[in-house]
């Protein structure tokens, strides 16, 4: 499905760095920011979801302090049965790579609380577009729009993750909600 890329009018301001022909770059804008318009495409490959866990230590107590000692992290939700720590440790290490966010932002963004889930949008074929004023009401996170008879789908994205997608850093964006009909489960392309 074709994702249209909005960026943000808060915070700092996106801009194409002069004299390097394809980079982005926040706040030294010699032309017009990019900010509040759609200014990239992009197709969403897949959409894998994830959930936060939350477990006790098997020894469940910490000997110094008497305290239960508990694990938080996440779990790809799959149809078939989970895997083991060291897994579940290297894909969640993955996708932060990929997402371009720390562990604690994306267990915090997960919810704190256990089962809670989110989503990664794998994204591929990123390119930047003329900037285009959007008319209509922009979401907070996304919504569907028609683009040339095809649904589409329009993204806001704040100007310093979308700087990392247009640049080719992130590969993968997070979100509490996907398109219908784009979940998928096959090995995430994350746990290689």
């Amino acid at each position: 499905m074709r994702a249209l890329l909005y960026c943000t009018k808060g915070g700092q301001r996106l801009c194409a760095a002069e004299g390097r022909y394809g980079l982005f770059g926040l706040d030294e804008c010699p032309s017009r920011p990019l900010n509040g318009t759609v200014c990239a495409a992009a197709e969403i490959e897949r959409v894998t979801r994830w959930k936060f866990l939350e477990w006790e230590k098997d020894d469940g107590v910490d000997e110094e302090s008497g305290c239960r000692i508990i694990i938080r992290g996440i779990d790809p939700v799959r149809d078939y049965g989970g895997g083991n720590m060291s897994s579940h440790a290297r894909m969640t290490e993955r996708l932060c790579r990929l997402a371009c966010v720390g562990k604690h932002s994306l267990l915090d963004y997960a919810g704190g609380k256990d089962g809670s889930s989110f989503y990664a949008w794998h994204l591929s074929c990123v390119r930047a577009i003329a900037p285009k004023e959007f008319a209509a009401a922009v979401p907070q996170s996304w919504r569907y729009v028609w683009l040339g008879g095809e649904r589409a789908v329009l993204v806001s994205v704040k100007p310093k993750h979308l700087m990392r997608i247009l640049n080719g850093e992130k590969t993968i964006e997070i979100r509490k909600s996907c398109p219908k009909g784009l979940l998928t489960y096959d090995r995430f392309g994350i746990d290689e």
